[in-house]
């Protein structure tokens, strides 16, 4: 797992990639009660798709496909513990080089849908604009509800 210190008095942070529903501050202020430090980030050869029985995407490897996010830059242990609950069974964690706003390549965790459940996932890429516009409030509620079951 990838960490940063953000100074010396605190405890090592999780760099985390992400693409789809993470990447609306609404979600992350619901489902952490905060909006962590991020910055614009790219992962190469990497493709999102929307799953065909949800509302949210799921990343697969597609050589010569990027995908466009954010790289939170310090996800607390406990947020990263609810982030894991969070995320379905059907993803795996990964941990690869990311492409930062600055060209800089930095190693993150993402979660992505392993080759054997690319079946889960429908031919249509991912639209950050449809989700927001179709499917954002009931979702950031669904966020709300979940941090409120699991809040470690």
């Amino acid at each position: 797992m990838s960490t940063i210190k953000a100074n010396s008095k605190s405890s090592a942070r999780t760099v985390l990639f992400a693409y789809g529903t993470l990447v609306e501050p609404e979600v992350m202020q619901a489902l952490l009660g905060r909006v962590p430090p991020s910055l614009p980030a790219r992962i190469r050869d990497h493709a999102a798709y929307r799953m065909r029985d949800g509302v949210y995407p799921g990343l697969v490897r597609e050589p010569g496909q990027d995908t466009d996010g954010l790289l939170y830059v310090s996800i607390k242990a406990g947020e990263m513990q609810l982030i894991e609950r969070f995320e379905d069974e059907d993803y795996e964690r990964a941990r690869e080089p990311v492409i930062d706003v600055r060209g800089c390549s930095r190693p993150a965790l993402f979660y992505r849908i392993p080759e054997l459940r690319r079946h889960l996932l429908s031919e249509q890429r991912w639209d950050p604009a449809a989700f927001r516009r179709e499917h954002l409030s009931a979702y950031v509620e669904m966020c709300l509800s979940f941090r409120t079951r699991h809040h470690a």
